[in-house]
């Protein structure tokens, strides 16, 4: 029976040198993934800097004006230069009421204030 005893110890604990061998197993596995790791990151950014730049679209602002716009302001500059400015006209205006009456507007004929007839004037016309 002392030899079953022996076996069931032997099974529940493991000696510690087999014990101490898996650590260290798992430690430098876990130091060989991480190594790997390190390589395969350090390769990727050097990668990265030796790989061409990526194309990249700028839009530039054209400083000359298009023919058709420039054209287009030198008419409308000419035009404007073309139309007779305004006769600027001395009179005093005021706000206030004076202290003198204005004399009432005077009595317009009635007929002088309707439209013309286009027909009248060509009758006119013709007959004169």
């Amino acid at each position: 029976m002392s030899g079953i005893a022996l076996r069931e110890e032997s099974r529940g604990k493991p000696p510690r040198s087999k014990r101490r061998q898996v650590v260290v197993s798992v430690i430098i596995g876990s130091l060989v993934v991480h190594g790997i790791v390190g390589v395969g990151a350090a390769f990727w950014v050097v990668a990265r800097y030796f790989a061409p730049p990526p194309a990249t679209f700028e839009v530039r602002k054209d400083l000359a004006i298009p023919a058709e716009e420039r054209e287009h302001r030198m008419r409308m500059a000419e035009f404007d230069g073309l139309t007779p400015k305004p006769a600027l006209t001395e009179k005093l205006a005021s706000i206030r009421p004076t202290e003198f009456a204005l004399p009432d507007l005077p009595k317009v004929p009635l007929d002088q204030m309707l439209p013309l007839d286009p027909a009248a004037l060509v009758s006119d016309q013709v007959s004169s």
